[in-house]
């Protein structure tokens, strides 16, 4: 078994892209956090292990969690291993997540040496391919937009719905960046934007939809399916492979909403905070 600390982000993306490359949707936030090019003085941890046809990757660019990604079956030892060198090196981050198969074994091996992880969100991670025929209410899809609106409030407010790790005070000026560079769009109603979604991390393959979110007044409508539909056919008509996105396990009627697109389930995501 060799494991190999990277000082920067770099290194890490050089030594790791193929494997990187050939899992680039399981491995997107792996993949975004190498491309930060950020050094260990920035708060930049990552690791790779190797044990025979497998390999455990993990990664962390402060102040965000710490990224767990595995390829193969025999990962139970280098979870230990790199448990034990964290807690040594009093590096057990607050939070950890990952796809479930991987993050699980480390969780459970870090709370035998005292981290005291809990579960914190579980996320599924869907995937769509070809857009389903489906119905959908008449509106106006705007993609870059073209309407006079303040997103601001809507952005804190996917935050707030989602929790995210992300500082709530940014949430109005990212909204106008996005919407400034064109990744931020919306559905259209007399007039009047009645929900919104983002294309955010483009990876090999695909792009990662993002900030779907409908005011409490709006919901129920229809509006949100036909956003995303418009939506995901714009990435896959962009050239890409897939379109992906991660949904809240407990919210089975987003999730139903982009099966009905044409979202197909490919992995449970977890994430864990400590006590």
């Amino acid at each position: 078994m060799e494991m190999t600390i990277y000082k920067n982000a770099d290194d890490f993306l050089i030594e790791n892209k193929d494997v990187m490359e050939q899992h680039s949707i399981q491995a997107n936030l792996i993949w975004v956090n190498a491309l930060s090019k950020k050094s260990v003085e920035d708060g930049f941890f990552g690791v790779s292990i190797i044990q025979g046809e497998s390999i455990y990757l993990a990664i962390q660019t402060t102040p965000h969690p710490m990224v767990h990604f595995s390829v193969g079956d025999d990962i139970k030892d280098m979870a230990e291993l790199l448990a034990k060198y964290l807690s040594a090196n009093n590096l057990l981050p607050e939070k950890i997540n990952g796809i479930k198969k991987t993050v699980d074994i480390f969780y459970k091996v870090a709370n035998e040496l005292g981290a005291d992880y809990k579960e914190s969100r579980y996320l599924y991670l869907y995937e769509c391919r070809n857009v389903e025929n489906i119905f959908i209410v008449d509106g106006k899809y705007q993609s870059p937009i073209t309407a006079e609106f303040d997103f601001g409030p809507w952005y804190i407010g996917f935050y707030k719905d989602c929790e995210l790790d992300d500082p709530i005070d940014k949430a109005a000026e990212k909204a106008r960046k996005m919407v400034d560079n064109g990744s931020l769009v919306c559905f259209v109603i007399d007039g009047k934007p009645v929900t919104m979604a983002a294309k955010t991390r483009q990876i090999p393959g695909g792009r990662c939809i993002s900030a779907v979110y409908t005011p409490n007044d709006f919901r129920g409508n229809g509006y949100s399916i036909a956003c995303m539909k418009h939506l995901t056919q714009e990435i896959l008509d962009e050239g890409n492979d897939t379109a992906f996105l991660y949904a809240d396990k407990y919210n089975p009627i987003s999730n139903h909403v982009y099966e009905k697109i044409g979202y197909k389930k490919i992995g449970d995501f977890m994430e864990y905070c400590r006590i």
